[in-house]
C-alpha cells in the first residue's frame, strides 16, 4: 500500500492566507466561532485570526502545504482551561502560551499579554505589534465563547 500525503495544497493560493512578504494582512471570512457574512481585512482580520487561535485545539489544523510547520503547533484553546479551574499561578503560564501562539502569526512582530480572571471570565488584555505599530486587543473568554471587546479599534 502506498503512503498517502495528508497535505492540502491550494492552487491557486487561498485569497485569505496572509503573505508575509508584501506587508498585507490578507483577508478572511468574518467571524470567530461562526463565519459571518463577507470578508474582513486589515487589523480586524488579524484580530479575529488571533482570537481564533485561542479557541483551536493545538494540532487540529490540516497542513496547508508540504513544508507547513505552523499547523502542528497552531492553537491554544483557553476555553478548555477556564472551566472554573484557573488559579492565579496559572495566569502567568497562560499568558506566555498566548504570546507564543500570537507570535506564530507572521503578521505579528511582537505581543504582550496581561490576564485577569474574575467570576468565570478571563480578560485578555493584549498589545499586538504589527507592521503599522502597536495596537490593543482585548478579549473576553468564558466557558463558551471568545469575544473581541474593542472592535471599535479596527474600524
Amino acid at each position: 500500500m502506498a503512503d498517502t500525503d495528508d497535505t492540502i495544497v491550494y492552487s491557486p493560493a487561498l485569497p485569505w492566507l496572509p503573505n508575509s512578504t508584501d506587508g498585507q494582512y490578507g483577508r478572511c471570512l468574518s467571524g470567530i466561532f461562526d463565519l459571518g457574512y463577507g470578508m474582513v481585512t486589515g487589523r480586524l482580520c488579524l484580530a479575529q485570526a488571533l482570537a481564533r487561535m485561542l479557541i483551536t485545539d493545538q494540532g487540529t489544523l490540516p497542513p496547508v502545504s508540504p513544508d507547513d510547520t505552523l499547523s502542528p503547533v497552531y492553537g491554544y484553546n483557553v476555553i478548555d482551561m477556564i472551566f472554573g479551574r484557573v488559579k492565579p499561578a496559572d495566569l502567568s503560564e497562560m499568558a506566555g502560551n498566548i504570546i507564543t501562539q500570537w507570535r506564530l502569526d507572521d503578521r505579528v512582530l511582537d505581543a504582550r499579554v496581561r490576564l485577569v480572571y474574575d467570576g468565570g471570565v478571563l480578560l485578555v488584555y493584549g498589545t499586538i505589534v504589527d507592521g503599522q505599530g502597536p495596537f490593543p486587543l482585548t478579549l473576553s473568554v468564558n466557558e463558551v465563547s471568545v469575544d473581541i471587546l474593542n472592535t471599535q479599534t479596527f474600524r
